[in-house]
């Protein structure tokens, strides 16, 4: 099972922050706009997010579903590696061992 993506310290501040105003609006009864301005959050970004707009997630859908990219990235790397290392020498190229950093290239 793949693990959740883990927030860069920026993230995690964003989120935070912006739940902090979103808390300040609804349980300190602060406006919205006094609520943005105090926490350097934007005004709009907020008032979506108490009205539950665009809650979910961004971006196209991905090619395959997850629990197909799951079963490709454990069998991946099990089960082709030598074939992937052959092909490697064969080609002459540089990389000739199968390691985690040719297999993000290759999922490039």
């Amino acid at each position: 099972m793949a693990s959740p993506k883990l927030k860069t310290a920026a993230e995690a501040h964003a989120q935070l922050t912006m739940e902090a105003a979103a808390h300040a609006v609804e349980e300190m009864k602060w406006s919205e706009r006094k609520s943005a301005e105090m926490y350097g959050v934007n005004r709009r970004t907020l008032s979506n997010r108490l009205n539950d707009r665009h809650t979910g997630s961004r971006g196209r859908q991905p090619k395959i579903p997850p629990h197909e990219e799951e079963a490709l990235a454990d069998f991946l790397p099990t089960n082709c590696a030598a074939a992937i290392v052959e092909m490697n020498i064969r080609l002459g190229l540089k990389y000739k061992a199968f390691n985690n950093q040719h297999f993000r290239r290759f999922l490039k």
